[in-house]
């Protein structure tokens, strides 16, 4: 879903740390538009700033992050989110019904469109020290997580990961490493991120009638050899949005050029015409 003025609201911060009373003020405007169908409150207990760099661990939340129209990155915060206050307000303003997954349960299908704010707890990251392990139970969260978002009746869905626990204050030693983090560099700094725009004008009122089989545009090995850190399933799957966004970039850059070369064009033709014109003169 699109949340308009909240990616730049964002990134626009520049401080090391997002403090507590901006933080929940932009979440809070995550919510009230009331413009999802779903909200999605995903706890991850103990992920870090560092387990985020390893990008094989979050294939899907990594695609689902490059397809969403609204993206905003916080890899710093002063204090966790207030998902209580965020479930509050979807249910009393949105008239959302509360759903609350423990572990690696799947949210039960549901077949109407009302609204519904779900909390999903995940089970806490093993120790630092035992990184594979770590590694394994975040890919295997993050595959729960994509079962979960297949599983919502409409496509119209906000979502916001993050671990509501504490980490470790940031000092004066430790400030100049955390700075150079973020999450997911190469997508939330990405150039299109700059402008805002819908990302899934793909959906429609009305069921289309597609052929049973057609041919992919973008090609599974083309995938693999460009990115191995993305859903390539869902990437096939969702292909003319993807090539809309990257059609939409084009065309950006196209129009750039251009715009130079016609200025660059009159620019010569104006000189070549003031020449002729003192030739004349003389």
């Amino acid at each position: 879903m699109r949340v308009p003025k909240i990616q730049s609201y964002i990134n626009n911060f520049n401080h090391l740390e997002f403090p507590e009373e901006r933080l929940n003020e932009v979440t809070r405007k995550f919510i009230e538009p009331c413009s999802a169908d779903a909200y999605v409150l995903i706890n991850q207990p103990g992920v870090t700033l560092d387990d985020l760099q390893n990008y094989e661990s979050f294939k899907f939340l990594r695609t689902y992050s490059f397809m969403s129209s609204t993206l905003g990155a916080i890899p710093r915060a002063a204090e966790p989110i207030d998902f209580d206050n965020l479930a509050s307000i979807a249910t009393s303003i949105c008239g959302a019904s509360y759903i609350e997954i423990n572990n690696l349960d799947e949210v039960e299908t549901y077949l109407d469109t009302g609204k519904r704010v779900i909390r999903i707890n995940f089970p806490k990251l093993p120790p630092k020290e035992e990184r594979e392990a770590r590694i394994e139970a975040l890919k295997i969260a993050d595959e729960t997580l994509r079962k979960t978002l297949r599983k919502l009746p409409s496509p119209n869905h906000s979502v916001i990961y993050t671990s509501l626990e504490s980490s470790p204050y940031i000092n004066k030693l430790n400030e100049k490493r955390w700075s150079g983090f973020t999450i997911f560099e190469d997508i939330s700094r990405d150039a299109s991120r700059d402008k805002e725009f819908e990302r899934n004008d793909n959906v429609v009122a009305e069921e289309r009638k597609l052929p049973e089989k057609r041919n992919n545009i973008l090609k599974r090995d083309q995938l693999n050899d460009i990115n191995r850190y993305i859903d390539t399933d869902l990437i096939l799957e969702n292909e003319f949005l993807v090539l809309g966004i990257s059609f939409s970039t084009s065309i950006m850059i196209i129009y750039f050029v251009v715009t130079k070369l016609f200025k660059i064009i009159r620019f010569v033709i104006s000189k070549s015409t003031k020449s002729d014109e003192r030739k004349k003169n003389k």
